[in-house]
């Protein structure tokens, strides 16, 4: 049987999304894209090894850019797969027992997939082959020069966060249909070392989730794309609350 290893692992997965998702919203939130982080991780680990295997007993520095270019094709696959994998179950990072995610909801994972793809292929790839090429130059350690890049890769799991505060707005928008009523949010900002520019110029109350949208030219926390402010990017840990039964409420 041999899918019984995959089989295996999407039955532990499924298991843990379980347990997740009886946890409170900022737990769970966190919860998850450290889980996501974590994957990301294991992948570039995985590839790293893959790596060493690959220079072992090479020492020309043609031969060796040579293998790291080819290398590259691989680590964006294996990013990818991860990305694939693991954007989808944020839905369950709504710990609301009647929501359902709508047509809308399952367009902003698919959105969330091929943003992941293009910034994995744009930025991080091209920033690991740049250090190791560099290295190659320098004549300095190419394994613990891969192995620096980690941090970097773990970045990307915000991703998962940006999902998670669009999918906020999904349930918004059905509460408010399905209650006639328009539902006040707000931008809470971590009050860190890490606030950056753009949480410190959006946080705050707004009428609606599509307010808010609007006043900030469609940024959610962690999705700063034309906004003015310099931002954190993917490290933002910044969340949207709504007003719901007299009280904010992370959702």
């Amino acid at each position: 049987m041999p899918n019984l290893p995959r089989a295996l692992d999407a039955l532990r997965r499924m298991a843990h999304l379980l347990d997740t998702v009886s946890l409170a919203a900022p737990t769970r939130y966190d919860h998850m894209t450290n889980d996501y982080k974590a994957a990301l991780l294991d992948a570039y680990d995985s590839w790293v090894l893959w790596f060493k295997r690959e220079l072992r007993d090479t020492s020309d520095p043609a031969e060796l850019k040579r293998k790291i270019a080819e290398g590259a094709a691989g680590l964006i696959d294996r990013l990818r797969l991860v990305g694939q994998e693991h954007l989808p179950y944020a839905v369950n990072a709504i710990g609301v027992d009647d929501y359902v995610p709508s047509s809308d909801a399952w367009r902003m994972i698919a959105d969330a997939i091929e943003s992941q793809r293009a910034d994995v292929e744009d930025r991080l790839v091209p920033f690991v082959i740049n250090k190791l090429n560099t290295a190659v130059d320098e004549g300095t350690d190419l394994e613990a020069v891969a192995e620096s890049c980690a941090p970097r890769v773990s970045e990307y799991a915000g991703h998962l966060w940006i999902v998670i505060q669009r999918l906020v707005g999904d349930f918004a928008s059905q509460a408010a249909a399905r209650d006639d009523l328009i539902y006040r949010c707000r931008w809470v900002r971590v009050k860190d070392d890490n606030s950056c520019e753009a949480c410190k110029a959006f946080e705050g109350e707004y009428e609606s989730y599509d307010a808010m949208l609007q006043a900030t030219g469609e940024c959610v926390p962690g999705y700063f794309v034309g906004s003015p402010y310099r931002s954190c990017w993917l490290n933002c840990r910044c969340y949207i609350e709504l007003f719901i039964d007299g009280k904010w409420t992370r959702i």
